[in-house]
């Protein structure tokens, strides 16, 4: 799902993963945009039924949700089978899954979760989405702390 659209909509999951709020301006730092051009792409977004924004913030709707949560399952199912079954570094594979997911049919990244006996995390350590997996609650459940909190 390598696109404009795509890229936002894995923005907005991350960031709701992490438990942050999306905004325009928010998602215009993500991508080097003018929070103009960051506005405009949001409100397709919002015309297209992906999002919805209240006040300031921008909230993925269901169908944006379902296509975020595909996006990344994609990318980071791409990135373990790049280190997994290739051998790439992940930090390598991570920019290269960008671009070999490009041309990957559906049936050839099922193949490929099917290979790698659908991993639960990415190379990074990330949970990988899968059906019934709420990013915000395992992102929340975690006992890792921030380190500015550590003592």
């Amino acid at each position: 799902m390598r696109s404009v659209v795509g890229d936002y909509l894995e923005a907005m999951y991350s960031l709701r993963a992490s438990a942050r709020e999306a905004h325009a301006v928010t998602l215009a730092g993500l991508f080097g945009v003018s929070r103009a051009t960051a506005s405009a792409t949001v409100g397709r977004l919002e015309r297209d039924g992906l999002v919805v924004c209240e006040h300031r913030d921008v909230c993925l709707t269901e169908a944006g949700l379902a296509r975020a949560e595909e996006g990344m399952r994609l990318h980071c199912v791409t990135e373990r089978f790049l280190t997994d079954i290739l051998g790439m570094g992940w930090a390598v594979a991570h920019e290269q899954a960008r671009q070999f997911e490009r041309g990957l049919t559906p049936l050839v990244a099922e193949c490929m979760d099917e290979r790698l006996a659908r991993p639960d995390r990415c190379p990074h350590g990330n949970p990988i989405p899968r059906p019934g997996l709420d990013a915000v609650t395992y992102y929340q459940d975690r006992r890792a702390i921030a380190l500015s909190q550590a003592p």
